[in-house]
């Protein structure tokens, strides 16, 4: 068993043992056992502003991915691939340029697939690109280096 969990085991049985279990369990249900926030990483909406910053404040590179059902180019399980190959750390908005046309005017889209990365600064890819390309442009742009990112 390790220290950390020791020691808590042993604080728990004092709180029992000397001020009841109405205290210990209150302990227990603070003592860093929270889970970590939910977040959706694939939405088919764009986001609001504010959503946005509050996901760039967190270390996530946003990734608008403009595309439609016409496309033959469009190849949404290789971008959804980089939720796994980024442990995580990137939002993809996949928007629909047939039912979001005001967004695709907002972020200047002349063609899809269209990638316009978020971050510490702004990527903008078009047409056929790699999935190596991708991997590359989100891991330029993090605020602070992830590890994903350090084995390329």
């Amino acid at each position: 068993m390790k220290r950390e969990t020791k020691k808590q085991m042993f604080a728990i049985f004092m709180l029992v043992t000397f001020v009841g279990s109405t205290a210990a369990i209150a302990f227990m249900s603070s003592s860093g056992t929270e889970e970590k926030e939910k977040v959706q990483l694939i939405i088919d909406t764009p986001l609001a502003n504010a959503d946005e910053a509050t996901y760039l404040q967190k270390n996530y590179v946003i990734l608008k991915y403009f595309y439609n059902d016409e496309c033959t180019a469009c190849d949404t399980p290789m971008v959804e691939q980089l939720v796994q190959d980024l442990g995580g750390t990137i939002i993809i908005e996949e928007i629909d340029t047939t039912l979001y046309p005001d967004e695709a005017i907002t972020y200047s889209v002349q063609s899809v697939p269209y990638y316009y990365f978020k971050g510490s600064t702004i990527t903008k890819l078009s047409g056929n690109v790699t999935s190596d390309e991708l991997f590359k442009a989100a891991c330029d742009i993090y605020f602070d280096p992830i590890d994903q990112c350090s084995l390329t």
